[in-house]
């Protein structure tokens, strides 16, 4: 589960390039559900992210994959619709913006110079972080911990 929320807290915070129009995710859909249909959408527009799995101490989902690749910005605007308030951050709560906060800066104290989300709903500036290196790989994986709980 917790991997399943690393997928979409980082689709999330990797997004910043996507359009801002989507649908929101079905109410009754499950954070599993989501995190599955998010990857194969992915997937059907030709960006390589893997299922979720129950293995929640391995990285995977977005950590490993090229934003910069020219399919990653179509990909996320079709997908989008499969997360929780379509992709939007101004749809999350006071309590799940604190989280990404802190997952932000827990990510700049292990050297990955992450910026704050806004909590009005503008993308975070990503363009000069390293998504794929080894560094990112490493810092996501010791903060994924303070990911908040984004399906309601």
């Amino acid at each position: 589960m917790r991997r399943v929320m690393a997928v979409v807290a980082c689709a999330l915070l990797l997004g910043a390039c996507a359009p801002d129009t989507a649908e929101q995710a079905a109410p009754s859909s499950t954070a599993a559900d989501q995190g599955v249909r998010f990857a194969q959408c992915m997937r059907d527009n030709g960006v390589d992210v893997p299922d979720p799995g129950p293995d929640a101490g391995k990285l995977g989902g977005l950590a490993g994959v090229d934003r910069d690749d020219p399919a990653f910005t179509p990909a996320m605007a079709a997908c989008k619709q499969h997360l929780p308030g379509g992709g939007d951050l101004s749809s999350l709560d006071p309590a799940q913006l604190d989280k990404l906060r802190a997952f932000a800066g827990c990510m700049r104290e292990h050297g990955v110079e992450m910026p704050d989300p806004d909590p009005n709903g503008g993308k975070p500036d990503l363009s000069g972080v390293d998504r794929t290196g080894p560094a990112f790989q490493a810092a996501f994986e010791a903060c994924q911990d303070k990911l908040p709980e984004l399906v309601r």
